[in-house]
């Protein structure tokens, strides 16, 4: 890390200026951090990082130190409260905090620091964090070093804080960030011997720009004090504009005074360029202010026609220097130049060229291809105009999700998401043989029809936080509140023109709050701190008022307050929740009129966990970590008849804590640690349960009723692993919304059921679009989310929350579900045998003919099962990290010699071919093998965290996939890896040697199925879908592969074009 940051190229820190400190005592440590700091400037950059042990207590985090007690924290090692105290006296105005260590994710920046201050973290707080090998760097450390050298993180000749994240966060899912207004930090610069180009095709007329360089500047220079960005769009503008002298344009300009904004960027956009927008504070910053000013010159408002054609002549000219006609043929290190050219054709009036171009769908790949989304394509075929021009620009926005942020150098990959999306879209299929024809490579295309599912997409990101967001509110204009740990509450709305007014309250002084709700539509807020006192907001279009302070005598864990503001319910580590009567008129229990009076609501025997209230006001519930939830009745002056005893106890299904409740209607939905959400009806005792909703607990949950009956409409849940969750109970449709980085810790959804609102742990509030189909519709019951997939000859078998089922039809899948409960694993043999594990131990193994036999009952949870070629011998793995063998239906497990256990649970093991050794992963990543005799040996000895594992035919070779999104090949018989590749932005779920072992498929939770070549792993086709995908199997002819995710179950052929 010093090498890095001090690098002759590019360090922007002087060996002087860096400081290592190792294996010193945590009092050596705090002074020479203090030492540091104060020496500071307030213009310079202050960076701390930190790699080694971290571990957590009293809610921080402490960092170990060479006389680090772990029993004794406190006093030994160093705190995260020390380091912020002493950050607190620098004067710097630029601080970054790289920590590399175990539960990193838990140091929280002090509010007086949060606003100029950047904190990076290997893992979130309740996660570790992976060590490095003996004298080498930790994989996060590696991964930060590689990004400030420069590692496709260079932007306009440096490397910024921001940059910095976005590499880190691609190859490490647990990494975590806090921000102020930090992200602009520069770490690195890499200065250009000569002037940098940004832009692709201006490159080619350098004589325009060097001419104009050389022709002098009769005002002075005017690229003096200017940033990259400004200085590039200027020389763009000196090649685009025709052959007259620029200079004298520019110097007219120069002279000229400053234009108005309301005129903002409509010369970049008439260029092709960038769509600049202002800041948050309505500033015009970086080239949009000198466009605007641009836009102002009349020599330049009379120069734009010849230079709109003046473009189109000069990339024709490219054309016919590639020997086509065809725009779209435009090699791709034209950029995003050449998808601008319909902007230009249309401005220079060759309409019906316009209209063939942006309707036509190979230009609409190109277009996606060179931009990296699909705006460019739908603004395209809206200004085209036309009603099958609108219906198209629709169709590509609807799905947009999956091709925006594109990574274009995957041979056909966007040709066959195109492809399997767009080919029953009515304006579009008889489009797509000309697309198939243009790819130069195979296509991945699904042999079953995709279902019109709804796809929620990110409307926009509402705001940024600089701490995790704890609630978020919506009123009925669509208002958005949300308030975040420090106490920042702030409400974003549109006013009457459309814009977006930003409003910022500091509610509470305290350092950490703890819980937040808001009451229906937003009316009022409770707030929760760590030091007990609850605040209750009054919320409108004025400034937020509190109304009360609520004190307590222990932290507050969950809040919830009525729509009136008459009545909150408070919960602590205490069994019993708190229900204040805010209006306490009549002065009982000795309460003063006016002031607050409490009422303990008995019921519960185990700490409380989240609190709601009723959209009505005429009920409030809690639930707790015994795995209930309680609720009484609230009369209308805010009492509760009977407070020793609950009105209804909704009884556990199972004994997971309770993350979250809401209450609506006459149901309450409620979600648990175990990553399961229920729903319950009062008065019918109905209870739907869906488990493995969420991988990991699910800290949020909200409903939507829009029905006459109010029933409910939508069921929503967000979970720490960053997904939402939506569920239609009518049409049984579940779809998985993902945008946050960290998990998700609170939702709403607008009143009308179209819109959702979520807030993170990133520190972002995310706005939703939720719309549905309504009416009978019903999507085909092979898009149910399935989590694991294996195949029986022509038969693909599925699994996941539901019944396991089977499809037996490969043309037009017809279902058939399995009698039982779900199944958490399911493996096959080439002869048809199908193993099924479950969580309750049980084992059964099923014949081609549908007979069964249970195999094993010992009530340990079964996380993988594996079935030989020939169908014996068969395994399973186990939670606690066993591995048992049969050699034949009712014998008893094949020990011997064979002994130990991972170190966790083992969530996929095969067998080598021919042999009755197993191969296993475990779920802390280890990848380990178990030979016919002797101990358990781990296989993978470079540190990396597998996640997924497959054998090739012969046995010689394992294909491997790691929660870094990367593949590797390792040669079982030396133990070497010859070829790695990475593969996915996300971990990598699952991956599949062909029958014949030429090829590998590879699928992972960015959404990708990817074909590869076994031995080389050189890219073959991929394709993309909604949500993440979980698992995948070849059929035995080898050009089919199923896979199954959040989008159901799918069945791809791999074709040539």
């Amino acid at each position: 890390m010093s090498e890095a940051l001090t690098n002759e190229r590019s360090g922007c820190f002087g060996t002087t200026e860096v400081t290592v400190v190792a294996q010193r005592t945590r009092a050596e440590i705090e002074v020479m951090i203090d030492n540091f700091v104060v020496t500071a400037a307030a213009n310079d950059t202050v960076l701390l990082y930190y790699s080694g042990h971290g571990m957590t207590g009293d809610d921080d985090i402490y960092l170990a130190s060479s006389d680090t007690d772990a029993s004794r924290l406190a006093m030994t090692a160093v705190a995260g409260e020390t380091i912020n105290r002493l950050l607190r006296r620098c004067p710097a105005q630029r601080i970054v905090v790289v920590i590399d260590a175990c539960y990193s994710g838990t140091f929280e920046f002090h509010r007086k620091l949060s606003n100029y201050s950047f904190l990076l973290a290997s893992s979130r707080r309740s996660r570790t964090s992976v060590d490095g090998q003996k004298g080498q760097p930790s994989p996060f450390t590696a991964d930060v070093a590689r990004a400030l050298l420069g590692d496709g993180t260079v932007k306009n000749d440096e490397v910024t804080v921001e940059r910095v994240w976005s590499y880190v966060r691609d190859r490490h899912a647990n990494a975590v960030h806090r921000a102020g207004n930090t992200l602009e930090i520069v770490l690195s610069r890499f200065p250009s011997a000569a002037p940098r180009w940004t832009g692709r095709w201006w490159a080619k007329s350098l004589d325009r720009a060097r001419a104009f360089e050389a022709a002098g500047y009769p005002h002075g220079d005017p690229f003096a004090g200017m940033g990259n960005g400004e200085l590039s769009l200027l020389r763009r503008l000196a090649v685009t504009l025709p052959d007259d002298p620029p200079v004298s344009v520019l110097d007219e300009w120069w002279a000229a005074e400053t234009g108005h904004k309301d005129a903002a960027s409509a010369f970049v956009r008439h260029l092709g360029w960038p769509n600049l927008t202002l800041d948050q504070h309505g500033r015009v910053t970086g080239s949009r202010g000198l466009a605007e000013r641009l836009l102002e010159s009349p020599a330049i408002k009379a120069g734009l026609p010849e230079a709109h054609a003046g473009f189109i002549d000069h990339l024709r000219t490219r054309l016919l220097d590639a020997d086509t006609t065809a725009w779209w043929s435009l090699p791709d290190n034209f950029g995003t130049a050449a998808a601008g050219v319909p902007r230009h054709l249309h401005a220079t009036g060759q309409l019906a060229e316009h209209a063939g171009l942006v309707n036509d769908l190979r230009w609409v790949e190109a277009s996606i291809r060179w931009t990296g989304g699909s705006r460019s394509a739908e603004e395209d075929l809206l200004r085209d105009g036309s009603a099958d021009a609108k219906k198209r620009a629709y169709a590509i926005a609807r799905h947009a999700h999956l091709w925006n942020g594109w990574a274009s150098h995957w041979p056909g990959a966007l040709a066959s998401t195109l492809v399997s999306r767009l080919e029953h879209v009515d304006v579009w299929s008889p489009q797509v043989t000309s697309l198939r024809a243009l790819s130069d490579g195979p296509l991945l295309t699904p042999s079953w029809s995709l279902p019109d599912l709804p796809h929620p997409d990110q409307l926009r990101v509402v705001g940024k936080h600089t701490a995790e967001v704890r609630g978020c509110g919506m009123a009925a204009d669509r208002t958005v509140w949300a308030v975040d740990e420090d106490g920042n509450l702030i409400r974003w709305a549109r006013d009457d023109s459309g814009r977006e007014e930003r409003r910022e309250n500091t509610v509470t002084g305290r350092r950490v709050l703890r819980a937040a709700a808001f009451a229906h539509q937003a009316s009022f807020a409770a707030l929760g701190s760590r030091d007990g006192v609850a605040d209750v907001i009054a919320l409108g279009d004025g400034p937020a008022t509190t109304t009360r302070q609520l004190r307590h005598e222990r932290p507050i864990r969950c809040c919830a307050v009525s729509p009136d503001g008459r009545w909150t319910v408070t919960g602590t580590m205490d069994s019993r929740p708190l229900l204040w009567r805010l209006d306490a008129a009549d002065g009982r229990d000795g309460a003063q009129p006016g002031e607050p009076h409490s009422i303990a609501l008995a019921g519960h025997y185990r700490p409380i966990t989240c609190c709601a209230a009723h959209p009505d006001g005429t009920s409030a519930a809690a639930g707790s970590t015994a795995g209930l939830v309680m609720l009484w009745d609230v009369t209308s002056d805010g009492t509760v008849p009977d407070p020793s005893r609950p009105t209804h106890v909704f009884s556990a299904t199972n004994r997971s804590s309770v993350g979250c409740c809401v209450l609506d209607g006459d149901f309450l939905l409620l979600g648990r640690d175990d990553g399961s959400v229920e729903y319950h009806e009062r008065t019918t005792g109905h209870v739907a349960l869906w488990h493995g909703q969420h991988d990991g607990a699910v800290r949020a949950c909200a409903v939507g009723v829009g029905s006459p009956h109010g029933e409910p409409t939508m069921l929503v849940s967000g979970g720490s692993d960053g997904a939402i969750r939506l569920r239609w109970p009518q049409s049984e449709v579940t779809v998985v919304l993902r945008g946050h980085s960290g998990g998700v810790t609170c939702l709403t959804v607008a009143n009308d059921g179209r819109a959702v609102v979520s807030g993170g742990t990133d520190g972002t509030v995310r706005l939703w679009n939720a719309d549905h189909p309504t009416g009978d519709w019903r999507p085909p019951r092979h898009s149910r989310p399935a989590a694991f997939c294996c195949v029986a000859g022509d038969t693909v078998i599925s699994g996941g929350p539901d019944p396991i089922r089977q499809w037996r039809d490969a043309d037009e899948p017809t279902e058939t579900a399995l009698d039982g409960p779900p199944p958490t694993c399911a493996a096959t043999s080439n002869d048809g045998r199908i193993m099924l594990g479950y969580a309750d131990g049980r084992l059964e193994l099923r014949g081609p003919s549908g007979e069964h036999s249970r195999i094993s009952a010992d009530g340990r949870p079964v996380t993988s099962c594996a079935v030989s070629a020939d169908g014996l011998p068969f395994a399973a793995g186990y939670d606690d990290g066993t591995i048992l063998r049969w050699h034949e239906v009712g014998s008893e497990p094949a020990t011997g010699r064979l002994s130990g256990k991972a170190d966790s649970a083992i969530r996929w093991c095969g067998f080598l071919p021919g042999t009755a050794t197993v191969i296993a992963v475990s779920e802390q990543g280890d990848l380990l093998r178990w030979p016919s005799s002797g101990e358990l040996a781990p296989l993978n000895t470079d540190a990396r965290k597998t996640s997924c594992a497959a054998l090739n035919v012969d046995g010689t070779r394992l294909i491997t996939g790691d929660t870094l999104g990367r593949l590797a090949v390792l040669r079982l018989q030396d133990g070497f890896w010859p070829n790695q590749a990475q593969a996915h932005t996300g971990p990598v779920t699952a991956c599949a040697v062909s029958p014949d072992g030429a090829l590998l498929a590879s699928t992972g939770s960015d959404g990708f199925l990817k074909i590869w070549t076994t031995t080389e792993l050189s890219p073959i086709a991929a394709v993309r879908v909604d949500g993440a995908l979980m698992g995948c199997a070849w059929l035995k002819d080898t050009h089919r592969i199923t896979a199954v995710g959040d989008g159901g179950t799918y069945l791809f052929a791999l074709s040539q074009p």
